[in-house]
């Protein structure tokens, strides 16, 4: 058995090894005069390597080749993809790629036709890695049905997104990313910078046809992303749902921050402006170890929940809403060492469903605390209500949320001895601004 064994890895090991000696470095513009022609004449393992340089209304498919497509440089000198505003995508995965299929170091932009996306997936599963995507897809505005301004998923696809910048996207459903026929994705350490749609004014997987698809956010940041609402050709206005994501698909959100994200409603109209952030309608979805600044909705500010089952060490301060920063409307929730602190409107609001809340700090919401069918739980299960003392570098106000010292949401100073919310105490700056006083290292205050 042990030499069986032994053979079998020895196998691997050279089949490995002759894929990467066979492995072919393939230069544009230097041996191909396109990235299409290096592509058609690459095979499985091969390396495209682009140049830096405007490459104007390219559009390339990988041809269901397991290849790296790479800018040559990261940084300012990845090379640049401009659609000048041309119909169509600049880049096609519609031939069983997998993950081995790699797309790396590319600026792409200005592809703004309605039905356009600067990536499309179709039933693939590729890797994208240190892309800038920006000015791509178009106005979310009126009743033409489209969606995914960067990235549009169809047929199944689950592609993986790294490292990368997606801004200014814009359309109809997810302003950068739209989901649909059952696909799944996966996000790590990716910004998303105002972009807009009507629902999902990041990311959207729309249309409730999903059976085994998940999304996957991990160390992702969120600024100025909206859901925006509409106005149709009779001149009626819509509002819309997910500022940053809208999915429902089972969804995994860890790490990530999300800063003036919003859902715009009408007064008058009752189902919008759910989920100023988050709108998360798949069963089991969780979110953990995530901060919210000043987000807005009518219905979850920062999340609006349809069977979540659990928030954890979350950290929400400031926002607008009507009905709670954390709605949830049915299902059973456990939420867990968070703090929702200082929203204009309600802090925790349950309209269906059960939920639990302990060791949380729920404090200074101008409309309650808890609202709908949740009681004060304020000293039930190690849950407080008091000033969390949050500090921020006066220099950077985008740095994370720490904690003061003497912060009742740190380990040593509640009656759970863990720490609540998102960070620990992390104050050694200079000056530094807790609870929105100016004060300096020694805790004096800096006139």
């Amino acid at each position: 058995m042990r030499t069986g064994a032994a053979f079998c890895c020895l196998t691997l090991a050279l089949v490995s090894r002759a894929l990467s000696v066979n492995a072919t470095v393939l230069r544009v513009p230097e041996d191909f005069t396109s990235i299409q022609s290096a592509i058609t004449a690459a095979t499985d393992g091969d390396t495209i390597s682009v140049a830096p340089g405007n490459y104007n209304q390219v559009s390339f498919s990988f041809g269901g080749r397991q290849i790296v497509v790479r800018g040559r440089y990261g940084g300012v000198w990845r090379p640049i993809l401009d659609g000048q505003d041309s119909l169509g995508n600049a880049v096609y995965f519609g031939s069983g790629e997998g993950p081995a299929a790699v797309l790396e170091n590319f600026v792409i932009r200005r592809y703004r036709a309605w039905d356009a996306s600067a990536v499309r997936c179709s039933g693939t599963s590729p890797t994208l890695r240190g892309l800038l995507i920006e000015d791509c897809g178009a106005d979310p505005i009126g009743d033409i049905v489209s969606g995914g301004g960067a990235i549009r998923c169809t047929d199944g696809a689950s592609p993986r997104l790294e490292d990368s910048v997606i801004q200014r996207c814009e359309q109809v459903f997810g302003g950068a990313v739209y989901l649909e026929d059952d696909s799944s994705f996966t996000c790590v350490g990716t910004t998303f910078e105002d972009c807009r749609a009507e629902h999902g004014g990041a990311i959207c997987g729309y249309l409730p046809d999903y059976v085994s698809a998940q999304v996957t956010l991990q160390g992702c940041s969120f600024h100025l992303c909206r859901a925006i609402g509409s106005v149709d050709f009779h001149n009626n206005w819509y509002g819309g749902n997910g500022g940053a994501l809208y999915t429902y698909a089972v969804t995994t959100v860890s790490g990530c921050t999300f800063d003036t994200c919003g859902a715009a409603f009408d007064p008058a109209q009752s189902g919008a402006g759910r989920g100023g952030a988050l709108y998360l309608l798949g069963e089991s979805s969780g979110v953990a170890d995530c901060e919210f600044r000043g987000c807005s909705g009518r219905s979850g500010a920062a999340i609006y929940g349809w069977s979540v089952a659990s928030i954890e060490r979350v950290s929400i301060d400031g926002g607008s809403n009507v009905n709670g920063a954390i709605h949830l409307a049915s299902g059973s929730c456990a939420i867990e060492t968070t703090i929702v602190s200082d929203c204009d409107g309600e802090g925790i609001h349950l309209a269906g469903g059960t939920a639990t809340v302990a060791c949380s700090d729920v404090f200074g919401n101008v409309e309650g605390n808890y609202g709908g069918l949740l009681a004060d739980l304020t000293g039930i299960a190690g849950n407080i209500s008091e000033d969390p003392l949050f500090c921020t570098d006066v220099f950077n106000p985008d740095q994370p949320l720490g904690l003061d010292d003497d912060s009742p949401c740190a380990a040593a100073n509640n009656g759970c001895g863990v720490t609540i919310g998102r960070h620990d105490v992390g104050c050694d700056i200079l000056w530094l601004q807790v609870s929105g006083r100016v004060v300096d290292f020694f805790g004096a205050p800096v006139e």
